[in-house]
């Protein structure tokens, strides 16, 4: 038996995992604290539900999940761009629908949107050239991500 703080579940996963933790957060956000998918970002809907809060990494070079979405030879659910699958979230979430770009010079970017409801973020941190991958020296995914989980609990 372990000791689990019930109001700080989250979920990331990269790729394929990022896009499940992507459903899981619409499937089980009333379990689910946040959401971080890594280069799999997708807006699963229909989703009902109390508002996730959504922080996700995509590389602008991802071929594998191409951040415009439209992947040729593949199902309807790869047509799909990050961009809409973030304002998918911003929808859902409450979110003034203006989405806001920070574009300073070098690798990264960040697209977010404010006044969400019940505090729930949506932001993505885009890096400029990153193919497929987790990013560790554009940026410390994890201690990133590690940072924004510790601010959201269920019940805030």
């Amino acid at each position: 038996q372990v000791c689990t703080d019930l109001a700080r579940v989250y979920v990331t996963g990269f790729s394929g995992g990022g896009r499940m933790s992507s459903l899981l957060g619409c499937m089980l956000n009333a379990r689910i604290a946040a959401i971080a998918p890594v280069s799999g970002l997708r807006w699963p809907a229909p989703c009902a539900g109390r508002p996730i809060p959504v922080l996700t990494f995509h590389g602008l070079a991802d071929e594998q999940n191409p951040y415009a979405g439209k992947a040729t030879g593949r199902g309807a659910e790869w047509l799909e761009s990050v961009p809409d699958a973030l304002a998918g979230w911003a929808r859902h979430n409450g979110c003034d629908l203006n989405v806001i770009l920070d574009d300073p010079a070098g690798p990264l970017s960040t697209m977010r949107y404010e006044g969400c409801d019940a505090g729930a973020e949506v932001r993505m941190i885009r890096i400029d050239g990153l193919g497929h991958a987790w990013a560790k020296e554009e940026v410390d995914t994890t201690d990133v991500m590690w940072r924004f989980f510790k601010s959201h609990r269920l019940g805030q």
